[in-house]
C-alpha cells in the first residue's frame, strides 16, 4: 500500500475522523484520490451529501462536471482536462485551481466521484468528437443520458449500450437507434424521419423536435404511426411528442388528420384534472382526445395546443 500522502491520516482513528470532518466537502473529494485510506474516509463523511449529477462533456479533451450541496454550501465543480489523451486536469472551485494531478486517468477520476458521491451512475455524458478516446475510459461505467454531438462512428453502438436515454443531434440514418431498448430517446435533428422509424424504436419515451422551424413527419405519418399503435405496435411506449408540419387550429382539421380511421372521443375537463394528477402535474394544452389499444390492454390522451405544432401522446395501462 502506498505511504500516507498527508499527516492527517497518519492519526488516530478518532482524531483524524474529527479533523477530516471539518474539511471542506470538495478538499474532501481531492484527497481521496490520492490513498486507498483516504478514499474510503471520504466515502463515509460523504454520507448525507445530496449529490445533484455527474456528468462528462467529450469535445477537444474533456470536461467534466459535477455538483452537490453539503450545507451550507452548493458546490459546483468543474474538472478540466488539459490534454486530449485525458492525463492531466484541474479542479476547479469558483475558478480557482485548488489541486493539479498529472497522473490520475479519467476512467479512474470518474469511479472515484462516483464511489466517493454514493452515485450508481453517470448522469449525462455528451460526446461531440474523440469516440476512439472515451471508449475504453467508459467501458462499464453505467450512463443515464448519452448525448451526441456532431459525429457518430462505430463506437457509439457500443457506448449506447450502457445508456438509458440517448439524445441524438446528429440524422436518425446515422445512429442505428432501431429495436433497442432505451427509457427515453430525443431526436434533435431527425433528419427525413417516418413512420417505419418511429414503429421500429422499442422506446418508453419518443420525442421528435424540428430541425430548423421544419418537421419531416408529415400529418399523415403521425397519423399512421397512432394506427400502428392502435394495433399493437410499440407497446414499452409511455409518452410520444413531435412537431406537426403546421398548427391545427380546428377541431376538424386535427380529428381529420391526426386522428383518421381511429375510434376516439373528446377528453372532458374533469378527465383532464384526474390526468394531471396521474401524470404528476403535467400541465396539458387546450384540447384532448381519448383512444384506446385493439386488445384494450392500454389508454392513450393525445394532447393538442391549436397554437403551437406540436403533438403529444400519454400512455397508461
Amino acid at each position: 500500500m502506498p505511504a500516507l500522502p498527508f499527516p492527517i491520516l497518519s492519526l488516530p482513528p478518532k482524531s483524524r475522523r474529527i479533523a477530516l470532518k471539518c474539511m471542506d466537502t470538495l478538499d474532501l473529494i481531492n484527497i481521496s484520490f490520492t490513498h486507498p485510506l483516504a478514499k474510503r474516509l471520504a466515502i463515509e463523511l460523504s454520507v448525507g451529501i445530496e449529490v445533484g449529477s455527474l456528468r462528462l462533456l467529450v469535445r477537444n479533451g474533456f470536461k467534466v462536471f459535477f455538483s452537490f450541496y453539503a450545507p451550507p454550501h452548493n458546490i459546483i465543480a468543474d474538472i478540466s482536462y488539459l490534454s486530449a489523451d485525458g492525463e492531466t486536469f484541474d479542479l476547479i472551485k469558483d475558478e480557482d485551481v485548488l489541486w493539479i494531478n498529472s497522473k490520475i486517468k479519467l476512467r479512474d477520476l470518474l469511479v472515484d466521484l462516483l464511489d466517493v458521491l454514493h452515485l450508481r451512475k453517470l448522469g449525462e455524458v455528451s460526446v461531440h468528437t474523440s469516440w476512439d478516446l472515451i471508449l475504453d475510459e467508459l467501458r462499464g461505467i453505467e450512463i443515464h443520458q448519452l448525448i451526441v454531438g456532431e459525429s457518430i462512428t462505430r463506437q457509439f453502438k457500443l457506448l449506447k449500450l450502457q445508456a438509458e436515454e440517448l439524445e441524438l443531434n446528429v440524422p436518425l440514418t446515422q445512429a442505428d437507434v432501431i429495436c433497442h431498448n432505451l427509457h427515453r430517446i430525443a431526436l434533435k435533428s431527425p433528419g427525413n424521419i417516418q413512420c417505419e422509424d418511429l414503429i421500429g424504436m422499442n422506446m418508453m419515451h419518443i420525442e421528435v423536435f424540428m430541425m430548423f422551424d421544419h418537421s419531416s413527419l408529415t400529418h399523415r405519418e403521425i397519423n399512421l404511426f397512432l394506427l400502428h399503435w392502435v394495433k399493437g405496435s410499440n407497446p414499452r411506449m409511455r409518452y410520444y411528442r413531435s412537431p406537426l408540419q403546421e398548427p391545427l387550429q380546428f377541431e376538424e382539421q386535427f380529428v381529420a388528420q391526426i386522428l383518421k380511421g381511429i375510434p376516439h372521443r373528446a377528453i372532458t375537463p374533469g378527465e383532464l384534472e384526474k390526468l394531471r394528477v396521474q401524470f404528476r402535474g403535467k400541465t396539458f394544452q387546450f384540447r384532448g382526445y381519448h383512444i384506446e389499444r385493439n386488445e384494450g390492454d392500454a389508454k392513450a390522451m393525445i394532447s393538442v395546443d391549436p397554437w403551437s405544432p406540436i403533438v403529444e401522446v400519454f400512455v397508461w395501462f
